[in-house]
């Protein structure tokens, strides 16, 4: 055997170990659900224009993958891999290495961002997010921004100046990456907050708003946050399913 030959069955032999370990991850992909969460849903016509497109087509963009350890996380193509999976579909993988869970999940919320097909809500949702991961960093989740008090372990505890300085910071700094204000950044803050409570209780009608298949105002989802009582919470999101019926 010369070394032309040799070379090519070297390199066949990688790219069938190649292909063997690719398959073998599509075969091992998870779903985590609070991932997931993060993809803005689809009308189901959109859904459906989507998977007549891919029958037609095929699935010509990767599916991302984070190996967390040969744990095989989907975080994006979601749709894509359902619609694969319904038709036996083959597709291509993207595999992609993060340090942790919120590294991935904030990679997922910049990404779709970046995207165009976003209505005003879910460009909403997704900015405060981020906004409400970062100011953890400073203080904890402020329900009430304009006091200057935050419950830690039951207590209510004074934010000092830095705290208060650290939240100005983050919000000037994604003010200034997705153009708009702060005050933008800081109520999208509070709105994603009231949605991902109204999903605690009900997750469909969080979709709705989220499409747009529901209508209510911004103001009327952040105003869930100042409810001290979960039977206020619950009225109160029960009020915003009657008004889109």
């Amino acid at each position: 055997m010369n070394k032309k030959t040799a070379f090519k069955s070297i390199f066949s032999g990688v790219v069938a170990q190649q292909n063997s370990q690719k398959d073998d991850i599509k075969n091992n992909i998870i779903i985590n659900q609070e991932l997931q969460e993060l993809i803005p849903p689809l009308h189901i016509q959109e859904f459906e224009q989507l998977e007549e497109n891919i029958l037609k087509e095929g699935i010509r963009e990767s599916i991302k993958i984070w190996d967390n350890e040969e744990q095989y996380i989907l975080i994006d193509g979601h749709n894509r891999f359902k619609i694969a999976k319904k038709h036996s579909l083959d597709f291509k993988i993207e595999i992609l290495s993060f340090d942790s869970f919120q590294e991935a999940k904030d990679w997922m919320i910049h990404f779709q961002l970046g995207r165009r097909n976003l209505n005003p809500e879910q460009i909403s949702y997704l900015r405060g997010l981020l906004y409400n991961e970062l100011k953890q960093e400073f203080g904890g989740n402020l329900k009430k921004p304009h006091l200057n008090e935050t419950e830690l372990n039951g207590q209510n505890v004074r934010l000092g100046q830095d705290t208060q300085n650290g939240h100005s910071k983050k919000s000037e700094k994604l003010s200034k990456q997705y153009n708009v204000s702060e005050k933008t950044i800081r109520r999208d803050g509070q709105y994603a907050e009231g949605l991902d409570l109204i999903g605690k209780i009900n997750s469909k009608l969080k979709n709705d708003l989220l499409t747009g298949k529901v209508k209510a105002k911004k103001t009327d989802i952040q105003t869930l946050l100042k409810a001290d009582i979960g039977d206020l919470v619950l009225n109160s999101v029960e009020d915003i399913s009657t008004q889109a019926k």
